[in-house]
């Protein structure tokens, strides 16, 4: 395939000269798509009414609450000395980026936030500005590839992505990264364009901020590299190397102070030593990903096909089905055409690298492809670009594609306007149980019921079942002996049930405890039921079945069982003595599984 630099195309506009364009009927509906999007992003940020319900989020903003500004310097690059270094609290074990701690220290200072609480809505409001500027940068990339109305196109796709809608919501790091690896895109692509020295050190600065906030985000490195490729094409090795020495040099600095963590820095700036603490915890966080290392929320990767079942969260939840199958025609169309613009061929190897890279890997967290959207949006563009030239009824593919996404966006949205599921569930507690009376919830993993940190008084004997635990004859008769006790069983997400069956060869009886429960052979029955499903008017739409953290954190389903008089000490014992098959593997040992036999709780 042969690539059009842009040094070939005109200027400023890429392979559209004109300016001036007017507003046409479908301009004005993708600016509606637009700024749905981009309000979407901002409406309901206390979603969880102060209760904390993002594990991730609390860890990082409970770290970045007990760091301060160094004294000097010299102490802000020392990594053991350093007031500002996670490694240097108790047992903290962070790995993801200082970069975006040091964003909200910054505006927590500037604005006198000192309240845990505060600190949280202030971080979420960071995470969709952030957010809103990628938008925008996906539009400035489109106006070196399209006309004004594509560009709209790209910017409205980014903006109704589900994925950005809901990560705006939590202080993670992934939006902010997703921001800089657009913003080095965008430099990168004026670099290969306007042939500058400013934009290679825009291009590798904004890289350096983006391994500063997630250090996955090396896998842009590839794009890096094409834009580096497409200057040494065009000029004489001297200059290549110099804006690649700029490129590079900037990157290091940038990477350097938004992440002084990885360097020892006993001596200064220049002390590049990698500090072992950082290496341990990050070699920790790979074995915990790649399923080493056996740890509950690893469970829930058994059985998941490579590619497919990441393909399908994002097609079902994260992008929507036309944005994914708009972009991977896009895809095809450039493969098939003699000639690609380099910004096209660029987003598509870095998506298709992002693809091939996190959706073949063990664990498929679906939030690690935030950085890829904006690509996706550029591809999919292409695609009608091409196709309506070819029939004018294709003409409405763009807002068709925008609408369904506009849709989307709004159906997500709506989880944010009402209360969380687990709130509902505790105040719905505390008004109908008697105080005194024994529940039993799932795990310490997992949220219990109720909440203690939403105004309500718990006044309940509560009892942890600890599912989690491997199968044991102890824990059988542990577990007998509190479900013999309990009243109710709480299930306050899906992450112990939806997942500890996936692997029966460890939990061999307390998979059969979840059948048992749903099939009503343990003598208990669902009595409440809480949901938030996406929603929009009479549509509903039930993402139980996604990946578990698209679900869990902010709108969970909650099942709460009540014990009847149906129930059997004798025969619960009988449902749990399968504990003697339990076999000890790791989670990237168990990796085949046969789903028709996963438990489903009445009613689905």
């Amino acid at each position: 395939m042969k690539i059009a630099l842009p040094a070939q195309i005109h200027k400023k506009w890429g392979e559209s000269p004109a300016p001036k364009e007017r507003m046409n009927f479908a301009s004005w509906l993708l600016l509606f798509c637009l700024l749905i999007g981009i309000g979407c992003r901002f409406y309901g940020l206390n979603w969880d009414e102060g209760a904390q319900l993002h594990p991730d989020e609390r860890f990082c903003v409970t770290v970045a609450a007990q760091l301060h500004f160094p004294s000097s310097i010299s102490q802000f690059f020392d990594s053991r000395a350093s007031p500002l270094n996670p490694a240097n609290l108790k047992d903290t074990h962070y790995v993801y980026g200082q970069l975006p701690l040091f964003l909200l220290k910054i505006v927590a200072r500037l604005r006198g936030t000192t309240d845990l609480g505060a600190l949280f809505v202030v971080g979420r409001f960071l995470a969709a500005l952030f957010d809103c500027l990628t938008i925008g940068l996906t539009f400035l990339i489109a106006r070196r590839v399209f006309d004004f109305q594509k560009s709209l196109f790209c910017s409205a796709l980014v903006a109704c992505a589900a994925l950005h809608i809901q990560q705006s919501h939590f202080f993670v790091t992934d939006p902010f990264a997703a921001f800089f690896v657009t913003a080095s895109f965008w430099a990168g692509a004026r670099l290969v364009q306007e042939n500058r020295a400013r934009d290679a050190i825009f291009c590798g600065a904004f890289f350096g901020a983006a391994l500063a906030c997630k250090i996955s985000a090396a896998l842009f490195a590839i794009a890096l590299l094409g834009f580096l490729w497409a200057i040494a094409r065009k000029n004489p090795a001297r200059k290549t190397v110099f804006f690649a020495v700029c490129c590079l040099a900037s990157a290091f600095v940038c990477f350097r102070i938004g992440n002084p963590m990885m360097f020892r820095g006993e001596f200064g700036f220049f002390d590049v030593r990698i500090e072992p603490r950082y290496l341990s915890d990050l070699r920790m966080q790979s074995a915990i990903t790649s399923g080493e290392i056996d740890v509950p929320f690893d469970v829930q990767w058994i059985g998941r096909a490579p590619l497919l079942f990441t393909l399908r969260n994002l097609g079902f939840w994260a992008y929507g089905w036309p944005i994914l199958l708009s972009a991977g025609a896009g895809i095809w169309v450039l493969v098939r055409r003699p000639r690609g613009h380099l910004v096209l061929v660029l987003a598509a190897v870095f998506a298709l690298t992002m693809l091939g890279v996190q959706g073949t890997a063990f664990s498929k967290f679906t939030r690690y492809f935030l950085p890829m959207t904006p690509f996706c949006a550029l591809l999919a563009a292409h695609f009608w670009r091409q196709i309506e030239a070819k029939h004018r009824v294709f003409q409405l593919g763009i807002p068709l594609v925008a609408l369904s996404a506009a849709f989307w966006a709004l159906c997500i949205s709506s989880i944010y306007g009402r209360p969380h599921t687990r709130i509902v569930a505790s105040r719905w507690i505390a008004q109908n149980l008697a105080p005194g009376t024994v529940v039993a919830n799932e795990t310490a993993w997992d949220e219990g019921l109720p909440l203690g940190n939403v105004g309500v008084e718990n006044r309940l004997r509560t009892l942890s079942l600890e599912t989690f635990d491997p199968d044991s004859p102890l824990k059988t008769a542990q577990f007998s002996e509190k479900l013999d006790e309990c009243e109710w069983i709480f299930l306050s997400s899906g992450r112990s049930w939806q997942n500890i069956p996936r692997w029966p060869q460890k939990w061999p009886a307390t998979t059969e405890f979840y059948h048992a429960l749903f099939d009503g052979r343990l003598g208990f029955q669902l009595e409440k039921r809480f949901d938030s499903f996406p929603r929009l008017g009479p549509w509903q739409f039930p993402d139980a079945g996604v990946e578990e953290a698209l679900t869990v954190y902010d709108h969970p389903l909650v099942l709460l069982f009540h014990k009847t008089e149906n129930y059997s000490a004798e025969r619960t014992r009988q449902i749990l003595s399968a504990s003697a098959n339990q076999q000890n593997w790791t989670p990237n040992q168990a990796l085949h599984l046969d789903e028709s036999t996963l438990p489903l709780p009445p009613g689905f």
